[in-house]
């Protein structure tokens, strides 16, 4: 169907099946003007069912692109059209048993693919939040292969099923890596993607990939050991969806000792050493009305002070060195409310909740 917003202009706009016989339209995706969705062309029990359709607006400008489901018939299950990147789409289905079908499509017939048929686990296509990482026009996820035993490894695809291979065999002893990429939901932070992994030698732990083998690498066995530093919460996948803020990124993770806790970290890599904390640093007034004054034997400079507000938003703030130790900023035309004041120098970081208030 399609409307205008009054009820004269709300019409039926295009069946794909004739008569009163349900179409199961799903899946509308607007890309590059134009508008897809998945609608059945058949009977369930018939070969010629699921297919993926394009519309420019049209009755005649809409036609189907692909029939998808001659590779598995009447098995797949749940299509999703999930996101769009370079003019191409990529949607999941479900397949025989545990398996997820992945397909791109640049909107014709020709450029229509299945790119792999083997993805067993870390892709949940009933996930509303499910993205693929896409960095340097690559596709990533995690895909079965029977490379150094069996189980999911990492791969990338271009969006041509000549293009899909795996990326790096994370865990070669065998067993599966578990590299639910979807849990960090297509955030790229510095030309670089995150996702959870398990190598056979420490559990399921953040890991970090550039798009290549060799920039593939753990970033922090954050529980030591075999232990796992992510899963098991009891709190839901959801929790661990991170988020970027003051060029950190934030997740929830457990050390083993604290529990389930809100991690973050800096631009780091698996052989840089933890960043310790700032000490002895004073910040008063707090509350304050407007001046607010740092002191600090830190070897800080202007530039080593950022502030933030509570939705991450980096705030122009002018710091001025009254001293060698202190250093001033004036809050007083910021709108009253709560404030995250980072400190980095060579010594460590500090983060520190400022309030301002009339």
């Amino acid at each position: 169907w399609k409307s205008d917003g009054t009820a004269t202009g709300t019409n039926l706009f295009f069946s794909t099946l004739a008569g009163i016989q349900a179409c199961y339209v799903s899946n509308l995706f607007i890309s590059s003007n134009k508008f897809y969705f998945i609608a059945e062309n058949g009977d369930f029990f018939n070969t010629d069912t699921l297919m993926l359709w394009k519309s420019d607006g049209t009755v005649a400008g809409t036609n189907n692109i692909k029939n998808f489901i001659t590779y598995y018939p009447t098995l797949m299950s749940n299509p999703k059209i999930i996101q769009e990147n370079n003019n191409k789409i990529v949607f999941v289905a479900g397949g025989m048993g545990y398996q997820i079908l992945l397909f791109s499509s640049d909107g014709t017939t020709a450029g229509s693919f299945l790119l792999t048929d083997s993805i067993s686990n870390g892709i949940d296509p009933f996930d509303p939040d499910l993205h693929l990482p896409f960095l340097n026009n690559n596709w990533f996820f995690p895909n079965y292969s029977t490379v150094s035993g069996f189980g999911d490894e990492l791969s990338i695809s271009n969006g041509t099923s000549s293009g899909t291979s795996m990326l790096k065999d994370i865990n070669s002893t065998g067993g599966f890596c578990d590299a639910p990429v979807w849990y960090f939901n297509n955030i790229i932070w510095n030309n670089k993607f995150y996702f959870i992994a398990n190598d056979g030698n420490v559990g399921n732990e953040l890991w970090e990939s550039d798009g290549t083998a060799g920039g593939t690498q753990l970033v922090l066995d954050i529980y030591p050991g075999g232990n796992n530093g992510f899963g098991n919460s009891g709190v839901g996948d959801e929790a661990f969806h991170p988020f970027v803020a003051g060029n950190k990124l934030f997740f929830v993770a457990d050390n083993g000792v604290n529990g389930f806790e809100l991690w973050s970290f800096p631009a780091v890599t698996a052989s840089t050493p933890a960043v310790s904390e700032i000490e002895n640093i004073k910040v008063f007034p707090n509350p304050t009305f407007s001046i607010l004054t740092i002191e600090t034997n830190a070897s800080i400079n202007q530039s080593n002070f950022q502030l933030y507000d509570l939705l991450g938003r980096k705030i122009e703030a002018e710091f001025h060195q009254i001293t060698q130790d202190k250093w001033t900023c004036n809050l007083e035309s910021l709108l009253n409310g709560i404030y995250t004041l980072h400190i980095n120098s060579s010594e460590g970081i500090k983060s520190i909740k400022v309030v301002k208030q009339d």
